[in-house]
């Protein structure tokens, strides 16, 4: 039964992720470990681990903040891809982080956009994803310009209505 979990879950990050992203990390994981960077190599292991736990968990609402710590996770995980060419913030309202939401709900609309343009980058890139009142927003920056890919309304997922006023 753990395997076909195991399995199931790794699909499912894969539908997420992209079919490329696992083949991807491993291969940085053995340059890694090539060069013998054995402290970045156990911080990267530390954070599959974790996107793996998350991803196959069977709980299906988890809080904001969880699914945010999730994506963390992921997002450093490219970060060892890309290096200095991406980097990343996520804003959260602090009172929306206690809020329920699907699992993996806000990581299957927006890691689909990052792989995307990921897959096309040719200068450096910064994703930032701000979650507030009722609509996750995600931008990239290049340029010093932060430019608009998606929004996300939030209240599509939320299990209550969101409190917190969104700077806009």
């Amino acid at each position: 039964m753990d395997i076909r979990r195991n399995s199931a879950s790794s699909e499912q990050l894969q539908q997420i992720a992209g079919a490329s992203f696992l083949d991807n990390l491993l291969t940085a994981l053995q340059a890694l470990n090539g060069r013998g960077d054995r402290l970045l190599l156990d911080e990267a292991l530390f954070r599959l681990g974790r996107v793996l736990r998350y991803v196959r968990e069977e709980e299906s609402r988890v809080t904001l903040g969880d699914e945010c710590s999730f994506l963390e996770h992921y997002l450093e995980l490219e970060r060892l891809r890309f290096g200095i060419r991406f980097s990343y913030r996520i804003l959260v309202a602090e009172d929306l982080r206690a809020t329920t939401v699907g699992r993996l709900q806000l990581a299957s609309a927006v890691l689909p956009l990052l792989e995307r343009r990921l897959e096309k980058m040719t200068r450096p890139q910064i994703l930032v994803i701000d979650c507030c009142r009722d609509i996750a927003r995600v931008r990239f920056a290049y340029k010093g310009r932060l430019r608009l890919v998606a929004s996300i309304p939030l209240s599509s997922f939320l299990s209550r209505p969101p409190p917190s006023p969104c700077a806009r």
